[in-house]
Parts: structure tokens; C-alpha cells; sequence
């Protein structure tokens, strides 16, 4: 497990032709899974709440909890703080409930996104659909079907969420510039 699945541990490349690649940065915190695997920290407001209220080891389930706020995040452009408190997510999860997400009103977004987004943040750590699970929702909203030889990078589903909005977060709109020149690589 990745242990730090956050925004600020991705870069999406954009390459000539149209082609976009993403990478997970900082694999600090990463975990082979073992039955007396532990948590050594995180970023708390993506942190999955068994990890956070350190109620059971960490698991991939931890990493798709975050997956949703990073999904989250690249689709509507608000950080996990601008929508929920340390309090707000305490309270939720003492009612073993998920964050409620406020969605931007006026926005088309991918059909199922939000229920995604909500299904990846169960409480219940065991009712999170898998990662594949998730990669095919959002392999749908790219226009590839999930099978070993035509499945979308995460920057191909970040790239195509971009495409269906008809907003773009701010975000995403400046280039960031490295040694000098205009770099390839922009974090969500």
C-alpha cells in the first residue's frame, strides 16, 4: 500500500501529441501487507478513518478511501479542507458514516462520479469497492472497457474528467516552470 495517497503525490505529465502520463510520488509511508503491518502517519483530512482512528492495519482499502479524494480533488478543484473538517469527519465517522461532499452545482459531470466517490469513502473499510472496480467506472468515462490490453491510466481519467466539465479548476490552468523552461509535469 501507497500508505499517502494525497494530490500533492501525483504529477500529471503532458507530452507531445496529446498524450498525458501520471506518477505517485513519495513512497515514504508504503507498506508490503503483512498481517503486523502498521501505519506510520499520513496526511490526515486523506486518511481512511481505520487508519486515522487507528482501529485496524492499513489495508489497499486505505488507499482507495484516499483515491476518492484525490478523485475528488482533480475533478472539482476543492482540497479535502475546503469541503470537511477534522471535527466534520469525526462526527461522520462516530455515526460509521462516509464525509458528505458538496459537488459545485453547474458542472456535468462523469455519469457515476459522485456515487464512486461516496462508495470509495464507506466507512466500513470492506464495503470500498476495489481499485480495479474503481479503474473501470472511470476506464467507462475515457471510453475504454477494463481488460489487460486497453485499460486508461489514472492521467487518462483525469485528462477526460477535464474534457467533460464545462468548468476547469483553476488549478490546473498554469504551467509550472522548471530550470527555466515550461515543465511537462503539473501536480493535481
Amino acid at each position: 500500500i501507497h500508505g499517502d495517497v494525497k494530490s500533492d503525490n501525483v504529477i500529471v505529465e503532458f507530452r507531445p501529441g496529446g498524450e498525458v502520463r501520471s506518477r505517485v510520488l513519495d513512497f515514504g509511508l508504503s507498506r508490503l501487507l503483512t498481517k503486523t503491518t502498521r501505519p506510520l502517519g499520513g496526511t490526515q483530512l486523506w486518511m481512511a478513518p481505520e487508519v486515522r482512528m487507528r482501529t485496524a492495519i492499513p489495508s489497499t482499502s486505505t488507499d482507495v478511501y484516499s483515491f476518492a479524494w484525490v478523485l475528488f480533488n482533480a475533478m472539482t478543484g476543492f482540497h479535502p479542507s475546503a469541503v470537511v473538517t477534522s471535527e466534520s469527519l469525526q462526527e461522520a465517522w462516530a455515526y460509521e458514516s462516509a464525509p458528505s461532499l458538496t459537488w459545485p452545482p453547474g458542472i456535468s459531470w462523469p455519469e457515476g462520479s459522485e456515487h464512486l466517490c461516496a462508495s470509495c469513502m464507506r466507512f466500513d473499510a470492506a464495503a470500498r469497492p476495489f481499485m480495479d472496480e474503481a479503474r473501470t467506472i472511470c476506464g467507462n468515462w475515457c471510453g475504454k472497457v477494463r481488460d489487460p490490453e486497453n485499460s486508461p491510466t489514472i492521467a487518462e481519467v483525469l485528462k477526460s474528467v477535464r474534457e467533460m466539465s464545462e468548468e476547469k479548476p483553476a488549478q490546473h490552468a498554469a504551467t509550472p516552470i522548471v530550470d527555466g523552461q515550461a515543465s511537462p509535469f503539473r501536480r493535481l
